[in-house]
């Protein structure tokens, strides 16, 4: 349309949908576990394409996302794990100061798993709040729905791993994520 205001208007309620559609995606996932569609995924590789396509999708802000992610092989539901870092990226670059880098970093485990970790530049996460804030509808964030940190230890739970926050040597938050070996045909307590 030519007309600025009525483009403008278009715009805010195109981002509002987005944003609608996002928490009706997260209840979705909370409310029943989530269903993978695991496959082998180079870890190190799909780290690095992902945070890729996350940076650019949010570089209005000028997000710089820096990434140093060993290769490591998983079966592994991709979608879902794109799911998971981009909450902990959004999430990052909504704590950090504008312009601030996140860090990814990824390898793999003594038992065959992987780790990887986002770290921000913000206030960090106080040690009384760092199991809360993956408890669903709980935020700390003015205008936060308090899902994304829930679906994504449910996601993470879903392929037998772990999520958890501690904080980073240099302050701020580091959300961590630990997957196991390969679950294809193994169970959760097959290696010790």
């Amino acid at each position: 349309t030519d007309n600025p205001q009525l483009r403008e208007e278009l715009g805010v309620l195109d981002e509002e949908a987005a944003v609608c559609q996002r928490l009706t995606g997260d209840l979705l996932t909370y409310s029943e576990r989530p269903r993978l569609e695991s496959r082998p995924l180079e870890m190190g590789e799909f780290l690095k394409d992902a945070a890729a396509r996350l940076a650019e999708g949010m570089q209005s802000g000028g997000l710089a996302v820096h990434v140093q992610a060993k290769t490591g092989a998983l079966m592994a539901d991709p979608s879902r794990l794109r799911q998971v870092l981009a909450n902990l990226i959004r999430n990052a670059a909504l704590a950090s100061p504008t312009g601030a880098p996140i860090r990814v970093s990824g390898g793999p485990t003594d038992v065959g798993g992987y780790e990887f970790s986002v770290v921000d530049s913000g206030p960090g996460v106080a040690a009384e709040d760092r199991e809360q804030i993956f408890e669903p509808f709980v935020s700390k964030r003015p205008g936060g729905s308090g899902l994304g940190l829930a679906v994504s230890r449910s996601i993470v739970s879903a392929h037998g791993g772990s999520i958890w926050v501690e904080r980073a040597p240099d302050g701020g938050a580091c959300f961590r994520v630990q997957l196991p070996p390969n679950r294809n045909g193994s169970h959760k307590g097959d290696r010790a």
